[in-house]
């Protein structure tokens, strides 16, 4: 029987294999990782830009249907700051809405208040860089509004802008 232990040059062949198994496992890791960070930061800009199309085409809508509808940016004829304002007949007595959108440092907040409750102020979007990254402009004419909004959305490198059109159908034909 011939028990001599192993070679130098088994040690070192061992120490190379162990040395690259390291480096892809390593690499793998560190792949998956960044994959999945950038994965997270895409789906946090999308539901970001989502939940606002949502809540402005639902105020826009409401505003565009209601009794004595206001619609008004601030500055304008493009404007970071977007107010609607109309009446809800359908309880007794009338109830006013009044919902504002602005930009307060890079979240996009929706104020909503009524002449018959509280005000209640919530974010809606997110990572919004400055006042060029959401936008508002009001084109047509009284009967028929056209609202559209841009909404750019950047965290780190991930960039996301989105264009909403709300119009109104005619409601004096």
């Amino acid at each position: 029987m011939n028990e001599r232990g192993q070679s130098i040059i088994e040690l070192l062949m061992m120490m190379a294999i162990s040395s690259l198994l390291a480096v892809f496992i390593t690499s793998f890791v560190l792949l998956t990782y960044r994959t999945f960070s950038d994965t997270t930061r895409s789906a946090s800009n999308i539901k970001d830009i989502s939940l606002a199309g949502t809540w402005l085409a639902e105020d826009i809508t409401a505003a565009q249907s209601g009794n004595a509808p206001q619609i008004s940016l601030s500055p304008t004829p493009v404007g970071n700051t977007l107010t609607l304002a109309w009446n809800d007949l359908s309880p007794s007595p009338t109830v006013t809405h009044t919902v504002q959108y602005s930009l307060s440092g890079n979240q996009l907040l929706r104020t909503h208040s009524t002449s018959s409750g509280p005000q209640t102020t919530i974010i809606i979007a997110r990572n919004l860089a400055g006042p060029n990254d959401l936008t508002f402009q009001l084109s047509g004419d009284t009967y028929n509004p056209l609202v559209t909004v841009n909404i750019t959305v950047t965290s780190d490198s991930e960039v996301l802008t989105s264009t909403l059109k709300v119009a109104s159908r005619s409601r004096y034909q």
